[in-house]
């Protein structure tokens, strides 16, 4: 329990910031969820919201991402972008992290 009680404050965090570095929520079309490689080498997830996929790329190199690890970590490249709530992954391992984030 403390594990996903932790992992939901960090995903607070992680969309709280997201928020703040892409502008106020109405101002983008859509929601993706963003797979990226962070500076502590693992997987990890960011969300981001933007008006194009190119545009939700570029903004997940400046969040924080959370880790396969459950930890945080900044984004240092994008490996896929998916648009919410209908994208998935094709890395199945991240499909089923990123199915198991509470929304």
């Amino acid at each position: 329990m403390a594990g996903k009680n932790r992992a939901f404050k960090l995903l607070t965090a992680v969309l709280l910031a997201t928020a703040a570095l892409t502008g106020q929520a109405n101002d983008r079309k859509y929601v993706y969820a963003c797979e990226v490689m962070t500076r502590s080498g693992v997987a990890g997830l960011v969300w981001v919201q933007a008006d194009t996929m190119d545009d939700a790329s570029t903004a997940a190199l400046k969040v924080e991402a959370l880790t396969l690890g459950g930890d945080s970590s900044p984004a240092m490249s994008v490996v896929q972008c998916i648009q919410e709530p209908d994208g998935r992954f094709s890395d199945s391992q991240l499909q089923r992290f990123y199915e198991n984030q509470p929304r």
